[in-house]
């Protein structure tokens, strides 16, 4: 393009818009005049890069200044400050209907939300128990009998019968859901080794011979791994007001949790490092590596389960493993260790605590002459023990006083504390006890311990 081509094009526009205010048609179509004056009014563009722009604009101009008015598409019935009487469209679906009976349960029938919550939760609803049947299944089991569980329009049971008489249990049940966990757990399905494949397989196939292989959710990792060391969860109070200077009403606190479902998020610390909850991040960092999501508010059928790098490095190296594998001072695995008859049956303990099956010979004899070495010596002698002396107790670090300079230093040793891990046991040679923690980690870091057996 020479350079006067531009210009004579900015010139013709006037044409151009010219010839756009006088176009008649609608929407879709310019009409036939229309489309004469815009073929002359584009001939004027020498470029065609030029006439392509000039079109796409006429196009927009013709739908701004369509003398016709163009019918809505959205029709407007509801009149302002007209009611709408409530209808439930799901009575065929769910077998919930709202009549008498239905009034029966309620206390207050004129209430249309506790309507809505006896027609969702009365017994004829066997939708809501089968929902709640089918998840419960699911998570034992490893596949729904409808799957996807969230899709009851497009997807079937593959086994409808037997849904209908778990939904059925659970009602007759008044809605345990421990009952119907007990149910399906002391079945001879649940008890089959997991080697299904029922997940991905179409309800026709979909045999449940026996549930499928899968990993324990990030909250199930880590209450196994508190358990099976002995140990209770011991991490700071979720709250935004440690000291309770607020007024009851004011406070804003989730308690001091003692299982994994109790954390919520600690993100007031990014930015406030005086404000650290440095216990409750040790258990944090491996539940989001294995999938926990702190957003209580987001609920989701399925969580991110592929296998990542990074959860062989959190069972590793976190400080959570280092505070549940050391024989701490008198922790349960520092006792089993002194009460232990024999290495051979120490390790036994070791593998059923944590693996729930004995060890294999091959592991016997990897660890067995680990801990044997010592055996006989491995406990200090009473009068040489040492107990271990108290930390300094540090001071409190609060909302009213964490921008004070000293506040930051304060929650740094606590963070320090935390990655040194908690006093060993003097009861046990430290030599040999090494090698037990040792031991005890290998056994942690199996694949196996995040699986469902």
């Amino acid at each position: 393009m020479s350079t006067e081509e531009p210009q004579d094009d900015v010139k013709h526009l006037v044409n151009v818009v010219l010839a756009a205010l006088k176009v008649e048609g609608n929407a879709y179509s310019l009409g036939a005049d229309g489309k004469a004056r815009v073929a002359k009014a584009l001939s004027a563009f020498k470029h065609p890069v030029a006439r392509q722009h000039a079109l796409k604009e006429l196009v927009c101009l013709a739908w701004f200044f369509e003398k016709k008015q163009r019918e809505s598409l959205i029709k407007v019935t509801l009149k302002p400050g007209e009611s709408i009487p409530p209808v439930w469209p799901f009575a065929e679906e769910t077998g919930a209907k709202d009549d008498d009976e239905l009034r029966a349960l309620m206390q207050n029938p004129n209430d249309s939300r506790e309507k809505l919550a006896a027609l969702i939760t009365a017994p004829q609803n066997t939708r809501f128990a089968q929902v709640i049947a089918n998840r419960v299944w699911r998570r034992l089991i490893g596949a729904g009998i409808v799957e996807p569980p969230h899709d009851w329009e497009g997807a079937r049971p593959s086994h409808p019968q037997l849904l209908e008489w778990l939904a059925k249990e659970l009602v007759a049940n008044n809605y345990d859901v421990k009952y119907l966990t007990k149910l399906i757990m002391t079945s001879s399905l649940y008890q089959q080794e997991a080697t299904g494949d029922n997940l991905h397989a179409p309800p026709p196939q979909r045999l449940f011979a026996a549930p499928d292989r899968r990993r324990m959710t990030a909250e199930q990792i880590v209450d196994s791994f508190y358990v099976a060391a002995g140990c209770e969860m011991d991490v700071e109070e979720m709250t935004m007001d440690p000291d309770a200077r607020r007024p009851a009403n004011l406070r804003n606190s989730f308690g001091k949790p003692h299982r994994s479902w109790m954390l919520v998020s600690i993100s007031n610390e990014r930015d406030r490092p005086s404000l650290m909850l440095p216990r409750a991040e040790m258990v944090a960092e491996v539940l989001r590596a294995f999938g926990w999501s702190a957003e209580r508010q987001a609920p989701r059928t399925d969580r991110e389960m592929s296998p990542n790098v990074r959860q062989p490095a959190v069972m590793a190296n976190s400080n959570l493993t280092l505070w549940l594998t050391t024989a701490a001072h008198k922790s349960a695995l520092a006792d089993l260790a002194v009460e232990a008859p024999s290495a051979d049956q120490l390790v036994e303990s070791i593998f059923i605590r944590f693996l729930s099956r004995r060890p294999t010979e091959e592991e016997r004899a990897i660890f067995v002459p680990q801990l044997q070495e010592g055996f006989a010596t491995r406990l200090v002698p009473a009068d040489k023990i040492v107990e271990p002396k108290p930390l300094e107790r540090l001071p409190q670090v609060t909302w009213s006083n964490h921008v004070r300079p000293e506040a930051n230093t304060i929650q740094e040793e606590h963070a320090r504390r935390v990655r040194q891990g908690p006093p060993v046991d003097p009861r046990l040679q430290p030599e040999w006890r090494e090698r037990y923690e040792d031991f005890i980690w290998s056994v942690v870091n199996l694949r196996e311990f995040v699986w469902i057996p």
